[in-house]
C-alpha cells in the first residue's frame, strides 16, 4: 500500500522587480515570478498607482501573460514629474500575491535652449530679473552667440 500527502497549494510568491527606468512619460519594467505556488499561473503584471503605497488590482494595472519566470512591460501616458508606487503581481488558482511596492518618479519636462549667432544688427534677449523680452542693438561689425 503506497500513501502520500498532497501539500495545499498556495499563491506565487518571491515576485521581484528587477529592474525600472522611468523616462518622462513612462516607466519601463521588468520583475520575475519565481514560485509559482503549486498552480498555474493563469495571470501576471504590473499595477500601479500615483496615490496608494500599497496597488492591487483595484488600481490601474496592466497585465504581461501567464506562468512563472521573467515579464516586462510598459507604463506609458504617464503623467509628467509625477510620482508612482509600483508593485508586480500574479495570480494563480489560489489568488493574487504582490511584490514589495517601488515608488519611481517619471522625469520633468525643461525646455530647449535656443542659441542663434547674431551677425548685424539687433538681438532679442531675455532679461534674468524681469524675464521680459528685450531687443538690443549691436555693432555689425561684432558677431555674437544669442542663447534663450
Amino acid at each position: 500500500v503506497a500513501t502520500f500527502t498532497t501539500e495545499d497549494m498556495g499563491t506565487p510568491s518571491a515576485l521581484q522587480i528587477i529592474y525600472a527606468i522611468p523616462s518622462v512619460s513612462e516607466i519601463s519594467l521588468s520583475a520575475l515570478v519565481r514560485e509559482d505556488g503549486g498552480g498555474s499561473i493563469s495571470r501576471r503584471g504590473f499595477v500601479y498607482s500615483k496615490e496608494k503605497p500599497q496597488p492591487t488590482l483595484d488600481d490601474s494595472w496592466v497585465e504581461v501573460g501567464n506562468g512563472a519566470g521573467n515579464f516586462s512591460a510598459t507604463l506609458r501616458r504617464l503623467s509628467v514629474d509625477t510620482r508612482y508606487y509600483v508593485r508586480a503581481f500574479a495570480t494563480n488558482e489560489r489568488g493574487t500575491s504582490y511584490s514589495e511596492p517601488l515608488a519611481l518618479h517619471t522625469q520633468n519636462v525643461s525646455l530647449p535652449t535656443l542659441c542663434f549667432l547674431c551677425t548685424r544688427g539687433g538681438i532679442l534677449y531675455q532679461s534674468k530679473a524681469d524675464r521680459k523680452y528685450n531687443f538690443q542693438w549691436r555693432r555689425q561689425d561684432t558677431p555674437i552667440w544669442f542663447c534663450i
